[in-house]
């Protein structure tokens, strides 16, 4: 290469390193979003930048160790793991630190024995490395296909959050394995290592960096953007939209919307083992989006939400079951699985107990009508 050619590569590695850096550390500081999220993208970013960092060192007259360059050469050991970690975390099905951890030991150990000189770049190591990006390749392909429908409700309706990024992150990825791929295909057809080849995939490692680091920065909207875009809704959406972490306020409005339709269609809590997960399963979103929407848009915890709607429908049952079912049997057929929080909700929500409603109910049914929950999620 010519020293013009030498000094480019130089100045693009150096500033793809230096943006990554910085991305890194304001995430740990700032944590703009879910911090799991941003754990995450930490994580990505700081193993992506290892190779670009070591192609501008190669270029200068300092160098790494030898046993760090092992296991920077075999870096594309954790395309893989990684890209299988962030699918878990973007389907809402992350995995505890131990579980995840196991999945790069292969890698730590391939850098421990490339650096003592036991393993090197041969045929087997080559198809070793082929075969494990085929297996989490196919894994999450067979997985997105499963969770399609998720996938297609964070991407149209969640654009302005790092889950969002996160996302998005993976296709850059998924194009930095295909040109992996290419270059260990073409290895193991030649049998030697081409420093063309090198150079191709930190340039094309660089640029994808640089992209990510940009969406985090420049696309993804900051809160004061988010107020002024949601200024003219309503006469409180500025302190509502401070509150927003995971997801937009137009989504979260969106989702209520969806949210009381679900309860009023598929009457979801009528099981009594309901959990905040299952119900934003249910609706293709994270406990996280859920929880923000219930508690911003409609002012209400998950558990308060839930047995709203089992009162709407132990009073509606009230009304139309035969006077010889008792209220323990309706208060088990609207979701509640013992008497006492049954009577507490009833009693919280109505200003009667059980008895005294189904007894007004009896000298006036016409009084149903200004008995029931204002809301009306059930409805």
């Amino acid at each position: 290469m010519s020293e013009i050619t030498i000094e480019i590569f130089k100045i693009l590695y150096l500033v793809t390193s230096a943006v990554s850096l910085w991305i890194v550390f304001s995430l740990l500081v700032k944590f703009k979003t879910d911090s799991d999220i941003s754990l995450v993208f930490v994580i990505f970013i700081l193993i992506m930048t290892l190779p670009v960092l070591n192609g501008y060192l190669a270029l200068t007259p300092l160098a790494l160790p030898d046993w760090i360059l092992s296991f920077i050469y075999r870096y594309t050991w954790l395309y893989g793991p990684a890209l299988w970690l962030v699918f878990k975390k973007i389907t809402n099905n992350p995995v505890s630190i131990k579980v995840g951890a196991i999945h790069f030991v292969p890698f730590l150990l391939l850098g421990l024995l490339g650096s003592t000189g036991l393993i090197n770049f041969d045929i087997w190591y080559i198809w070793a490395t082929l075969g494990q990006l085929s297996i989490y390749l196919t894994n999450v392909f067979f997985k997105s296909v499963q969770h399609r429908r998720q996938l297609a409700i964070l991407l149209s309706r969640f654009s302005s959050t790092n889950l969002y990024w996160l996302a998005y992150s993976q296709l850059g990825l998924l194009a930095l394995i295909a040109l992996d791929l290419y270059i260990l295909i073409n290895l193991t057809a030649s049998g030697e290592f081409n420093q063309l080849f090198w150079q191709i995939m930190l340039i094309a490692i660089s640029i994808y960096l640089l992209l990510l680091c940009a969406a985090l920065l420049f696309i993804q909207p900051s809160d004061d953007q988010s107020a002024h875009d949601e200024s003219e809704d309503t006469s409180d959406a500025d302190s509502e939209v401070k509150e927003f972490k995971s997801i937009t306020a137009n989504a979260a409005r969106s989702l209520a919307d969806e949210l009381i339709a679900l309860m009023s269609n598929e009457k979801p809590y009528l099981n009594n083992g309901l959990t905040l997960k299952q119900l934003a399963d249910q609706l293709g979103v994270t406990s996280h989006q859920l929880s923000e929407t219930l508690n911003i848009c409609l002012n209400k915890s998950f558990y308060d939400f839930l047995n709203q709607a089992r009162i709407e429908h132990a009073m509606a049952l009230m009304q139309t079951e035969p006077k010889q079912v008792s209220v323990l049997n309706i208060a088990y057929q609207s979701g509640f699985n013992n008497k006492n929080s049954f009577y507490k909700s009833f009693k919280l929500q109505t200003g009667e107990t059980p008895a005294q409603y189904r007894n007004a109910l009896r000298s006036d049914p016409a009084s149903s009508a200004s008995g029931r929950v204002e809301s009306g999620v059930t409805q």
